[in-house]
C-alpha cells in the first residue's frame, strides 16, 4: 500500500464514521465542536505532493492530517 492510498482509506473511514470521531473530537458540552467535512489535500487546495486530508469543523477550524510511509 502506498501512504496515498492509507489517506483515502482513513479519510474514508472518518466520512462515514463521524459519530464516534465527532464524540472523540468533540469540545466540553457548551462549545461542541463536530467534524463536517474531510477532503483530500487536492481537493482542499493544499499545495504539496504529501498523501493526507483536511478536517473540517464546525467552529471552522481545519486539522492537515499528513500520512508518511516509514518503511
Amino acid at each position: 500500500m502506498t501512504a496515498h492510498e492509507i489517506a483515502e482509506a482513513l479519510q474514508g473511514l472518518v466520512a462515514t464514521c463521524d459519530d464516534p470521531l465527532t464524540e472523540y473530537l468533540a469540545a466540553p458540552a457548551e462549545d461542541d465542536v463536530c467534524v463536517t467535512d474531510a477532503v483530500s489535500y487536492a481537493e482542499a487546495g493544499v499545495l504539496t505532493h504529501d498523501a493526507g486530508f483536511v478536517l473540517r469543523m464546525t467552529d471552522r477550524t481545519e486539522f492537515q492530517i499528513t500520512v508518511v510511509r516509514s518503511r
